[in-house]
């Protein structure tokens, strides 16, 4: 299966000075030669006391990289230009990308070939810590981590550029046949000047067929996957562009035999359950042969709303296609059918049924027991999908009036084929009881409000019916594998128009084969997968927020079926400040949790928790309410909860009414190495571990201060980790103490310079 994952994850820098993506010119200290060692040289001081560096532009970046046997061989060619009126000495930095090592290095400037000086990561140390107490900018200190190279160029004219090639290779990272590239470039955002030509391009050859292309990058990638070739391109050529990201993508390389479609991804901490997400595509295939029956309500409560139960149905009958059978039924104290039974979909029947449902008149009472009566007495066939469409527009007047009543009598039956899929109608129908009766054949329901277009509502949902390409699934794990909690509890059928994902926990590491067995039409098929359920693997940590998603989605939907009950309010709120969600229902659940907390625990709390309930409130009630716009609202929101599957919708999962969604890129930013961030109510970048830990002893440091170097001398992986990103508002913990750096400005005010008739 190609191109199954349909998530983006968004890695944002929101720092306030420049870094740099592959190299850098710096202009050079007048009379004094670099040299990485605590102490003076045989040249002199390596940093004199009035040193200033100044940067000179990147104009242009052109990087061709090429990946074949878990190695890339990255060429880059970048023209800088000197916008100063005088010729300087300059050297070139280039710190190994994300640290890691690099092998075969070399440089060009212009058409001569220069040897570059190697700094070891403590060499690097003492370079970059340097530069931040000269300039006062904490970007550096992510450079800390790895190996630097360095060349003095010697003359850099004034206005003119310089165009610089290095060459390297540079093992990538896999795991379980996963590979992952990155290419820096998110730095160019920071520069002063736009980079005019920016161009990436990335061809990669395996032993086996490449699969499973995962963009990790907001930026535009345009990939291209045939057999065990991959290519991938980022073009930015304009006046005004900078990359806002990195090119950075994973992908997998071999299959394991008969995966035919499924897919599997897992995330588990050492010592804790994991969670696994098993998706399988459906293909290109045409929806399976099936049986449809039009349920009408003709009760007089339906009023006006029937003739849009008309146009709706009339709109759904052009959909069927010469395999459909199908069926008219309409229901108010009685049943009448257009056919004694089923019809082919042609033009003869299809105008014969149109005739019968424009005859029909809105009269007596609603009795949806003899509907459900009727639809039973069909004579579905075992094989075919029997797909019912059920219109109501208000609560039953006669027969049975519960719902929970009604799904029984669906229960009961045991049509094994039978889906039923109710459609309300306006502003008085029983929303719950209409998702009852659903539930019980693994069907979903779909409301139009008064102001909506039915039409087009009901015909996108009949499209979908239509592009069933799996019925009668069975999931099977063999040997001891367990399963807890697993979403959707029961596989139905799988849609042709979006991959089916079941997302779950499991307890027991190990080996599986898992076995999706589901009818096409009158062929069973089966689709093996031998998936590795790992002890410890936290490459993939939104498969447990997903999980979670799902989660307060059942919990939801089971208030609106069963009832309040507040354990589960509470299993609620756990879950959503566990997983940091923000859903509708989750919001007033969070604040009341948080009442125990102290002024300062709360203010290290997420901004966005806040933020979601400005935007969205607290919909809680809206799970009792039985009709009207409240009920239909969560009945779109809680489906959205439970059919979940890309990281996008976690941050806005819901058809909420709020009608400005939360930006999330201003509330989290992913860091270079993977450590991931958040804003915190008091306006802190913090450190996820922060939440974990919020009674830690606190300690504040000042940026530029004694302390903050001894800080770092005492913890050097903090600067490659976290004090690049910024000089003030971070918090992290180090030691079991939380730190919090803050901005002195008496600290970085600029030394005077001493009058010229001092002595």
């Amino acid at each position: 299966m190609k191109n199954f994952f349909l998530f983006l994850l968004c890695s944002l820098f929101l720092a306030n000075t420049p870094l740099w993506a592959g190299g850098f010119v710096m202009a050079g200290c007048k009379d004094c030669y670099w040299y990485p060692n605590d102490r003076p040289s045989a040249y002199g001081e390596p940093f004199p006391e009035d040193y200033d560096p100044f940067f000179i532009d990147l104009m242009s970046e052109n990087a061709v990289v090429t990946i074949a046997d878990k190695q890339a061989k990255v060429e880059i060619t970048q023209t800088f230009y000197n916008p100063s009126s005088d010729t300087i000495a300059a050297y070139y930095l280039f710190p190994s990308p994300n640290g890691q090592p690099l092998s075969n290095f070399t440089v060009m400037v212009g058409e001569d070939k220069y040897r570059a000086e190697k700094y070891t990561p403590a060499q690097s140390l003492v370079v970059f810590q340097e530069l931040v107490k000269r300039t006062k900018k904490p970007d550096y200190w992510q450079y800390t981590n790895g190996e630097t190279y360095r060349i003095m160029l010697y003359k850099t004219l004034p206005r003119q550029s310089v165009k610089i090639v290095v060459s390297y290779t540079q093992d990538l990272t896999e795991k379980d046949n996963v590979y992952t590239y990155r290419y820096p470039l998110n730095s160019q955002r920071f520069y002063k000047r736009p980079i005019k030509d920016t161009q990436v391009s990335i061809d990669v050859t395996a032993s086996q067929s490449i699969s499973n292309f995962l963009p990790l990058t907001s930026l535009s990638l345009a990939p291209q996957v045939k057999d065990n070739t991959l290519k991938v391109v980022y073009s930015g050529k304009s006046a005004a562009n900078k990359a806002s990201d990195d090119v950075a993508f994973s992908y997998q390389v071999g299959e394991p035999p008969q995966t035919e479609g499924l897919s599997l991804l897992t995330y588990k901490k050492d010592g804790e359950d994991g969670y696994f997400m098993l998706t399988f595509d459906g293909g290109k295939k045409a929806g399976v042969n099936r049986d449809v029956l039009f349920v009408v309500d003709i009760s007089a409560g339906i009023g006006t709303d029937l003739a849009r139960e008309k146009k709706a149905i009339s709109t759904c009958l052009g959909k069927l296609t010469g395999n459909d059978r199908f069926n008219i039924l309409a229901y108010n104290d009685v049943t009448s059918t257009a056919f004694p039974d089923w019809q082919t979909a042609n033009s003869t029947n299809v105008s014969t049924a149109l005739g019968f449902l424009n005859g029909l008149n809105a009269s007596g009472g609603c009795n949806v027991e003899a509907a459900l009566k009727g639809v039973m007495a069909i004579g579905p066939d075992k094989i075919r999908p029997f797909q019912v469409v059920l219109f109501n527009g208000g609560k039953p007047t006669a027969g049975l009036e519960d719902g929970e009543d009604l799904a029984d009598l669906v229960t009961k039956a045991n049509i094994k084929t039978l889906r039923i899929y109710p459609v309300g109608m306006g502003k008085n129908t029983d929303v719950t009881l209409l998702d009852q009766i659903a539930a019980a054949s693994l069907g979903y329901s779909t409301y139009v409000l008064p102001e909506e277009d039915a039409d087009a509502i009901v015909g996108a949902t009949f499209v979908r019916l239509g592009s069933v390409v799996l019925t009668n699934l069975q999931l099977y794990f063999s040997g001891a594998f367990e399963i807890k909690d697993q979403f959707p509890r029961k596989p139905d059928v799988i849609f042709g128009d979006a991959p089916f994902v079941m997302i779950g926990r499991y307890k027991r590491p190990g080996e599986y084969d898992i076995s999706l067995i589901g009818d096409y039409n009158d062929q069973m098929n089966r689709f093996n997968l031998r998936g590795k359920f790992p002890d410890e693997d936290e490459r993939f940590p939104f498969v447990a927020k997903l999980w979670a998603t799902r989660m307060v989605g059942y919990h939801c939907n089971d208030v609106r079926l069963n009832g309040t009950d507040p354990d589960i309010y509470e299993d609620m709120a756990d879950l959503a400040d566990e997983f940091m969600l923000t859903t509708p229902y989750t919001n007033g659940l969070i604040k009341k949790n948080q009442g125990y907390l102290s002024e300062e625990e709360k203010a290290l709390l997420p901004a966005f928790f806040n933020t979601s309930m400005q935007l969205y409130g607290d919909h809680l009630p809206y799970l009792e309410k039985l009709n009207g716009p409240d009920a239909v609202t969560a009945n779109r929101e809680v489906y959205a909860l439970l059919n979940v599957s890309q990281v996008a919708q976690l941050y806005n999962p819901t058809n909420s009414k709020s009608a400005t969604p939360i930006n999330m890129a201003d509330h989290f930013k992913t860091l270079t190495n993977g450590r991931r961030l958040y804003k915190t109510n008091s306006g802190l970048w913090a450190d996820f571990e922060v939440l974990e830990k919020l009674k830690a002893p606190a300690k504040r440091v000042a940026f530029y201060s004694p302390e903050y170097y001894s800080l770092l001398s005492q913890n050097p992986a903090l600067a490659a980790d976290f004090l690049w990103t910024s000089r003030d508002k971070l918090t992290f913990l180090a030691n079991g103490t939380r730190y919090e750096i803050y901005e002195d400005k008496a600290l970085l005010k600029p030394k005077e310079k001493p009058k010229p008739n001092d002595k």
